[in-house]
């Protein structure tokens, strides 16, 4: 088991960006200009895909390696051929006897990653080498054996090749329509992020809008409020045969009441009058109740919906006797 130093434990929390700025900048002043800091971080990289594939990183460590080395389609190629190459040096070591040279090529070059291909024809070179040793050491002891006369009979067994393991290539098949699923449970997750983001954008219009609208209103005069009533001061006493002006008064759909004055002449003394409101040629609109005594006017509200175009009359008669004390006119126009 390899011993884990103080700096490979830095290098580990640097390559899975578990410090802070400051412990990073200074790995990276320390470090960066060793000339053996590249070839060390590289193979701390590779040692975590092993440990990743074989669960030795901690939960926070598994999160932080998957975010940072299994992003891209290369990272996902690598993981795959660390995972393969776990399970068939697993399943070599499970076998009672040793494997054969022959086993161990096919089992070597049985992972055809394009990643490793490099990897495989250094791999080659090496093999063709000790081959071509063990050929010229063999040859060398035979001219020996020859030279002093001792006779020697080689019997050469050529190994039977080890059929392809079926089962590996279906776990690396399995292997990869996981990536392949997963990859497109990544693309759909990016698709949903970007719809909602639109929609978010959506909403942050919608509402820089609203706050528009309402500062423009904040900032916008009031509105005058509509008139509902209309005040009118009637003059007693005026006739309607053409000698004296009857007021005109009209009448909007926005005014609700028609509120009259009625002074009192000097001279007209009652108690209590009834105040009776008339079209003239036509009926009683309204009749109301009110105490006089000395006042010297009185207030009528009449609402604008009872009154229609024309002339009224408004009469005011002493509730003692019922003798009319006093009349006003007004006419309508609509």
């Amino acid at each position: 088991m390899k011993l884990v130093t103080e700096k490979d434990e830095m290098m580990r929390r640097y390559l899975l960006d578990q410090m802070s700025d400051e412990e990073r900048n200074s790995v990276e002043e320390n470090f960066l200009e060793d000339d053996n800091f590249f070839e060390e971080i590289t193979a701390l990289e590779d040692e975590l895909y092993y440990d990743y594939k074989q669960n030795r990183l901690s939960t926070q460590a598994k999160i932080a390696f998957e975010k940072i080395f299994l992003a891209t389609s290369n990272d996902l190629e690598k993981a795959e051929f660390v995972e393969a190459f776990l399970q068939a040096t697993a399943e070599i070591s499970a076998e009672k006897t040793a494997p054969s040279l022959w086993q161990s090529v096919v089992a070597f070059f049985s992972f055809s990653n394009a990643s490793f291909r490099l990897g495989s024809a250094i791999a080659s070179i090496l093999l063709l080498f000790i081959v071509g040793f063990w050929i010229l050491n063999n040859s060398n002891r035979k001219i020996d054996d020859v030279a002093v006369g001792v006779p020697e009979t080689i019997n050469v067994q050529t190994p039977t090749p080890t059929p392809f393991d079926e089962k590996i290539i279906e776990d690396n098949q399995k292997e990869q329509e996981k990536i392949e699923k997963k990859i497109t449970e990544e693309k759909q997750k990016t698709e949903q992020n970007d719809n909602k983001i639109k929609e978010l954008e959506k909403q942050k219009e919608n509402l820089n809008r609203e706050i528009e609208k309402n500062i423009n209103k904040k900032t916008a005069p009031p509105a005058q409020p509509q008139k509902t009533f209309l005040a009118l001061i009637l003059s007693p006493g005026l006739v309607r045969d053409g000698s004296g002006k009857i007021p005109k008064i009209k009448l909007t759909p926005e005014i609700q009441t028609l509120n009259l004055t009625l002074p009192i002449k000097k001279g007209v003394e009652a108690e209590n009058v009834k105040i009776v409101v008339r079209s003239i040629g036509g009926g009683q609109i309204s009749s109301s109740s009110a105490k006089l005594g000395t006042r010297k006017s009185l207030s009528l509200g009449v609402p604008s919906k009872n009154l229609k175009r024309g002339d009224y009359e408004i009469v005011l008669i002493n509730s003692a006797d019922n003798e009319e004390l006093e009349s006003y006119y007004f006419s309508v126009e609509k």
